[in-house]
């Protein structure tokens, strides 16, 4: 379990970085958050994802998924952890 939170920060914090929400107005900001699924490869590539989740508000969800797809590739997952992300994958909020 500590080791998937592990990954997780470290894929959330690469994708915070690559996510331009100066884009988004701030009142549409306030309170928002949607949720993406991540199919990852254990090579840390980005195999596929979706929004599973929608803010409601088109300009949030449009600048999270283009930060997904900029932060890709992840850090390679720990063997313990390729399988759970390859058939599952991630979700981050």
């Amino acid at each position: 379990m500590v080791l998937m939170a592990r990954y997780l920060k470290a894929v959330y914090d690469q994708v915070l970085q690559h996510w331009d929400v100066k884009r988004v107005p701030l009142m549409k900001l306030h309170k928002q958050s949607a949720v993406a699924q991540l199919i990852i490869d254990k090579r840390g590539r980005l195999i596929k994802f979706r929004l599973n989740h929608s803010s409601k508000v088109k300009m949030f969800d449009k600048t999270l998924i283009a930060a997904i797809k900029r932060a890709n590739p992840f850090p390679p997952p720990a063997p313990a952890l390729r399988k759970l992300l390859r058939t599952q994958g991630l979700e981050i909020a």
